[in-house]
């Protein structure tokens, strides 16, 4: 990479109610930039406001730019609990995105969307304070319901969740095992039946 290519950004698009400065994060580096709520990663979500955001939810490289050519970028989910989309579209694995692209973390979670400024109009560079270049939130000693209880962090997505049936059952089970002690009635039918 150049320092006469285009330059991108990632741009945390605000949520509907949510107030706030605009955040965006530079995706010119060599490395991948991880997003998510471990505070390890490069992009940082609060954990209070995007509960349903995993610790690592997804990846994104730069892909070799060559000049004259389009600038892109490489998107992975990282097998995150309520996935990732890109342009509406859920993200099995990797996908290759460009300019305009947007990516949103969970169905209703934070939605990112990719821009380019072109050499051509960048009159003066971005102080790195205003891009909010890869910032880290002020760390909180607070733990928030969900990572307590990280079950109700998805609500209507519940069904879809492989962890919810065999809960369930194994809920069922030991109620019942509570609601049987002292009854030798109910082993006894039980021991009769098999």
């Amino acid at each position: 990479m150049t320092g006469d290519l285009s330059e991108g950004f990632l741009r945390l698009l605000p949520s509907i109610g949510a107030a706030g400065a605009e955040r965006r994060y530079s995706l010119n580096t060599p490395d991948e930039i991880a997003i998510g709520r471990d505070l390890n990663c490069q992009v940082v979500l609060d954990s209070n406001l995007y509960g349903m955001v995993s610790r690592r939810h997804t990846v994104i490289s730069h892909i070799t730019e060559f000049a004259g050519a389009t600038p892109s970028w490489l998107v992975c989910d990282l097998k995150s609990a309520n996935g990732t989309y890109v342009n509406g579209q859920k993200l099995d694995g990797c996908r290759i995105c460009r300019e305009g692209d947007r990516i949103m973390l969970g169905q209703n979670g934070p939605e990112f969307i990719i821009e380019v400024n072109k050499p051509t109009q960048a009159a003066t560079p971005a102080p790195a304070a205003a891009l909010g270049s890869t910032l880290k939130p002020p760390q909180s000693d607070s733990v928030s319901f969900t990572q307590l209880f990280p079950i109700f962090s998805t609500g209507r997505d519940l069904t879809q969740k492989a962890y919810l049936i065999p809960g369930i059952i194994t809920v069922g089970f030991v109620v019942l095992m509570f609601a049987t002690v002292g009854e030798a009635r109910v082993l006894t039918c039980y021991w009769l039946l098999t």
